[in-house]
């Protein structure tokens, strides 16, 4: 090495007057972006083979151990006689553009799951279909192993609680059913605040649900409110096998989910309520009618019955 400009000496962490006279491979250390392998050295290449040499997805590391993402060309330098007198190497920083690329491909992993989720949704006709979308596209969208998705029933003080694991030792038993009272952090909840916890196994002071998790396999929790109409439905919460996995933008993301989520729980709800009612109107209907069409007591009695438990799912009916 016989110069290097002051851009070369802030990216290696070497100065001008250290490197003078230095060879090359103990001065320049470029690895593979993919396979972190040491890379050919250009310089030797050019002095073997005499031609350009251009390169991509190459990391220099520095000095003291900082990698940065360069884009790479080496060039012969030739005397009057043409004959090969040095090399002329050229690199540049490109982290900032590999961080924009890396966001805008995640950006768009992200339109597309929530593209994938609004036509899962649409198609989902009760609370447990729209669950189970949800909770297969958040698998996706957050580094996490575990999701579930807790309904708040007021009325009965139940929470159903439907769940999705990428594999078997982080997975919690699908459709399960718990009291109000064991979820924790409802407070927060109803504000509308996001729960983070950074280490399950840490603290002493969990919920039923936290607990649920932890033996599950759980370290760090992420859970995020689903409000309809100014109401607290629901909770979608995240976890992962290692701690301090959840950050602020991990949040906005669930919270972009959030609110569509508890629209198409309330929407299939409110689906399921007018079903259920236009069954049991279908039935009083064709009951009303058995009763007119026919003077016989016993089989309007029987039609009646036959009605009744076809409403209700009995398995049998008396009429006293």
């Amino acid at each position: 090495v016989i110069f290097m400009n002051p851009v070369a000496e802030t990216l290696t962490g070497w100065s001008q007057s250290e490197v003078l006279g230095r060879d090359c491979d103990q001065v320049f250390t470029v690895i593979d972006e993919q396979t972190r392998a040491a890379t050919d050295n250009p310089v030797r290449r050019i002095l073997q083979e005499g031609i350009m040499v251009e390169s991509t997805h190459h990391v220099l590391v520095a000095r003291d151990g900082t990698e940065i993402s360069i884009d790479e060309s080496a060039a012969p330098i030739r005397d009057d006689r043409d004959d090969l007198s040095g090399v002329v190497w050229t690199f540049r920083d490109i982290t900032q553009r590999k961080l924009a690329e890396q966001a805008v491909r995640r950006y768009a992993d992200y339109l597309q799951v929530l593209h994938q989720l609004d036509q899962a949704i649409l198609t989902a006709d009760t609370p447990a279909a729209s669950a189970q979308a949800v909770l297969q596209n958040m698998l996706q969208l957050v580094p996490c192993q575990q999701s579930c998705l807790l309904l708040f029933d007021t009325t009965a003080k139940t929470v159903p609680v439907f769940a999705e694991g990428k594999d078997r030792t982080s997975s919690v038993e699908t459709d399960q059913s718990m009291s109000l009272d064991a979820v924790g952090a409802r407070l927060d909840l109803e504000q509308g605040q996001s729960r983070i916890v950074q280490d399950l196994s840490a603290l002493t002071d969990l919920s039923p649900f936290e607990q649920l998790l932890r033996g599950n396999g759980t370290r760090s929790l992420l859970s995020i409110p689903l409000i309809a109409r100014g109401e607290l439905v629901g909770a979608l919460s995240l976890g992962a096998t290692q701690p301090d996995v959840f950050n602020a933008a991990h949040v906005d993301i669930v919270f972009g989910v959030a609110n569509q989520v508890a629209v198409a729980i309330v929407q299939a709800t409110l689906f399921r309520e007018t079903r259920r009612q236009a069954k049991e109107l279908a039935v009083l209907n064709k009951a009303g009618q058995a009763m007119v069409s026919s003077l016989d007591l016993d089989t309007v009695l029987a039609q009646v019955m036959a009605e009744a438990n076809a409403l209700v799912s009995a398995e049998g009916t008396a009429v006293l």
